[in-house]
């Protein structure tokens, strides 16, 4: 081959090159709308082998093909693409070109819809597993990456990322890098309670116990009304851990306020008396004594939050029980009754009583026992001590006279009368 041939393919190869305008558009999926240009000025818009739309250089009108999306797709004055409402279906190659008979130039563009969400959708809650996603459909070889709002850069596979336990230093804005040119911003709002916390009062004054729904770490002002909406409240409680463990108030299947658990001799009352929005603090009313309390709050599908307060009485150790007033006032958490000793219910003292009966008892029979066999052993032994052992003159004698030699045989003597007859 020639260099006159070789010049000629060259040239016409740029010419090809140059004829058709390849280009990666990005856009966030759900935005109003995404606009691709046509600098070749064509007549027609293509979605891979369909037709969107066209416009008839004689008459202007536009007509619209069969692709998915020509029903969202219209052609500006400058023939450019423009589609609303643009979702992942939309990813894909759209070329401009020119109508038949013409020799205008292709424009092509790569569209990539891209899409950031959460599992489970904001806001998190704090100390709850959350994972973030961002993917980008279409034939696109870049991966995306999140960066913390403290500009840290997380490793992110496929973009996913996952925190175990939310804290609230992960509130702010996440971003997914997906070019140095284009990246989309997740606004993340976490959802906490205000720390565990400490209430002092002096004996027979009134204590608020603090449960308050945060989203800022530094603030302590109660949730908006927008921001709660959002959450569907399923229950929640204020239970009393010590000196005894009962529920004092329950929120039942979504209400928006307290109510009294049966058993309770008073109501614990709200802080103020509206519909609960963010702020679930008691007052406690005619404290007698310390105890531990916790607020519990458990939202649908996302999890339960807990609070922990410890009520404190001045001059009082904490979890001391002092015996409360018995006035219509008295203090609700006291559960104690007339019978209670020591910290101890009147049952448990008289079983604990008669054990110890029972226990003197058996301690005095084994005693006695014992001391009675000594005693039995003891008399024993005296006895064997005073028998008398056997002596010579304690054998009987026989005086029978008697015939014959010692050593024979002997026989008795008659009288001679008797021989004589």
């Amino acid at each position: 081959m020639s260099n006159r041939d070789t010049t000629l393919l060259s040239l016409i190869a740029l010419w090809c090159l140059s004829s058709v305008r390849s280009e990666d558009i990005y856009v966030v999926q759900g935005e109003r709308s995404v606009k691709m240009p046509c600098p070749s000025m064509g007549s027609e818009w293509w979605y891979e082998s369909h037709l969107i739309a066209k416009q008839d250089l004689k008459t202007g009108y536009e007509l619209k093909g069969k692709a998915p999306m020509a029903s969202r797709a219209r052609l500006s004055p400058d023939r450019s693409l423009q589609i609303s409402l643009p979702t992942s279906t939309d990813s894909g190659s759209y070329t401009c070109r020119g109508g038949k008979g013409t020799r205008h130039k292709e424009t092509k563009h790569n569209l990539h819809v891209v899409s950031v969400s959460a599992n489970p959708s904001g806001p998190f809650l704090q100390g709850h597993k959350t994972e973030l996603r961002c993917q980008v459909s279409g034939d696109s070889k870049v991966e995306p990456k999140w960066i913390h709002p403290n500009g840290m850069h997380m490793e992110t596979p496929n973009g996913t990322f996952t925190l175990m336990s939310v804290a609230m230093a992960d509130s702010g804005k996440w971003i997914c890098l997906i070019t140095p040119t284009f990246n989309v911003t997740l606004t993340a709002a976490v959802l906490g309670v205000m720390p565990s916390t400490k209430v002092t009062v002096d004996r027979g004054q009134s204590a608020v116990l603090p449960c308050i729904l945060i989203s800022n770490p530094n603030s302590s002002s109660p949730l908006s009304t927008g921001t709660f909406s959002s959450l569907r409240l399923q229950g929640g409680n204020w239970t009393q851990l010590t000196p005894h463990s009962q529920t004092l108030l329950s929120i039942l299947d979504g209400g928006s306020s307290w109510n009294s658990s049966s058993g309770t001799k008073t109501k614990l009352q709200a802080v103020e008396e509206k519909q609960l929005v963010g702020d679930f603090s008691v007052t406690l009313k005619n404290v007698q004594q310390s105890g531990t309390y916790n607020c519990s709050l458990n939202f649908k599908d996302r999890g339960t939050l807990i609070t922990q307060v410890v009520l404190e009485v001045k001059g009082q150790p904490h979890g001391n029980v002092v015996p409360s007033d018995d006035g219509p006032n008295a203090d609700v958490v006291s559960t104690k009754d007339a019978g209670d000793f020591l910290g101890l219910r009147w049952w448990i003292w008289l079983g604990i009583g008669a054990g110890s009966l029972v226990l003197i008892v058996l301690i005095i029979v084994v005693v006695y026992m014992i001391q009675r066999n000594k005693r039995m052993k003891k008399r024993a032994k005296k006895l064997r001590s005073m028998r008398k052992p056997l002596t010579a003159n304690d054998y009987c004698h026989c005086n029978r006279v008697t015939v014959g030699r010692p050593n024979g045989r002997q026989r008795e003597r008659t009288p001679m009368k008797e021989r004589q007859r």
